[in-house]
């Protein structure tokens, strides 16, 4: 479905993410993993076409050229300013008409999805008075609302309290089941690690590790196959290759 092939990128002389693969199935959700400034934000706009890599190329279904295949894709990142004098109904429709979905669709899925993430009663107030965790969730309906094939997501779950990480893990499990994908970032490993079916770690813009969790358990000597917490294992990667790097 998407092919990331050995994409690079740097700002000035900084080398951001190096020659970085991985692929992803339809019907999947693949979770990257980095300490703070590994790469992830990088790369994550280079696949959503927001950024072009320096080397290396990003396919969707075969196509390259993301002016392509934008319609095809959801994202989710953390920048609502400029819609903060809209409401939170206002800002999905908007979203939705860009995309040309038609109108009673776009209100049938506000209706529906606004409950399910508890946001109902503020769906109708203006976004600029929303918290953290409900700013969040409407860039998620945003995202949603024209049924994209693959979701990108940076760090959707900050901010959520435990019932509402919940319901947006169960939302997007149902969503992969009809065979679209999902690629996310996150800093909670205990989310990434019931939610994904594959995991890249990157660390210092370089892929260190990808597969499902027992997958990469296998691939290192030190961890022998045994059944460690994805925190773990993502503690001892990391701290492997900091050190080897040194």
């Amino acid at each position: 479905m998407l092919n990331v092939v050995n994409i690079s990128k740097s700002y000035g002389s900084i080398p951001a993410i190096k020659e970085i693969s991985f692929h992803i199935r339809s019907g999947e959700i693949l979770g990257l993993l980095g300490s703070n400034g590994a790469g992830k934000t990088t790369t994550l706009s280079i696949l959503s076409g927001l950024m072009k890599p320096d080397s290396g190329f990003v396919s969707l279904y075969e196509v390259e050229d993301p002016n392509e295949y934008k319609s095809q894709i959801g994202c989710v990142f953390d920048d609502l300013s400029p819609y903060d004098y809209l409401t939170g109904r206002e800002y999905v429709t908007f979203m939705g008409e860009l995309r040309g979905v038609p109108s009673n669709q776009i209100d049938l899925f506000i209706s529906d999805l606004s409950q399910l993430l508890f946001l109902e009663r503020k769906i109708d107030v203006l976004i600029k008075t929303y918290s953290k965790g409900m700013r969040q969730k409407i860039i998620l309906m945003g995202a949603l609302v024209h049924n994209p094939v693959l979701l990108i997501m940076d760090e959707p779950f900050t901010g959520l309290d435990p019932e509402s990480i919940k319901a947006i893990k169960d939302y997007l499990k149902a969503f992969t089941h009809k065979g679209n994908s999902i690629i996310f970032s996150t800093h909670i490993l205990e989310v990434a690690e019931k939610l994904c079916d594959r995991l890249v770690i990157i660390e210092k813009g370089n892929c260190i590790a990808t597969g499902s969790l027992g997958e990469i358990r296998l691939q290192d000597s030190q961890m022998n196959g045994n059944t460690l917490s994805l925190e773990e294992v993502f503690h001892m990667l990391t701290h492997s290759y900091s050190n080897f790097k040194k």
